[in-house]
């Protein structure tokens, strides 16, 4: 693995563990109400979809290891390019595990699972 692979899935580590600090022990509600949780969730998602994208122009070998990389590279795309459709993204606890969900400007929801990591956990 080479010097930028390995800074790559360590960018994607410390992001994910960001998402799990800045949302710990809030609800639902507690989200809604934080603009600035909200944004910094949202930046560390695009975090993790551009380290996953550049690993992909890299490690072909070691990004098909990573279960559903062209949906998470695809939601960072949503997040950059189409920030004007979402309208929160969502992270819930539930008795099977925090769930993540999108939701757009027509109050659709779409569950997502980012990583296979910490945030599935």
């Amino acid at each position: 693995m080479n010097d930028e692979t390995r800074k790559n899935l360590i960018d994607i580590l410390q992001a994910a563990e960001e998402i799990q600090i800045f949302t710990h022990g809030m609800d639902f509600k507690a989200y809604q109400n934080s603009p600035i949780t909200q944004r910094a969730v949202e930046r560390d998602f695009e975090i993790i979809g551009e380290a996953l994208n550049r690993i992909r122009q890299i490690d072909t070998e070691l990004i098909e290891k990573v279960s559903g990389y062209h949906r998470i590279i695809g939601f960072r795309n949503i997040l950059i390019h189409g920030y004007d459709i979402i309208d929160e993204i969502i992270r819930v606890r539930s008795k099977y595990g925090d769930q993540i969900f999108i939701v757009d400007k027509r109050c659709q929801f779409e569950r997502i699972n980012p990583l296979n990591s910490p945030l599935s956990r």
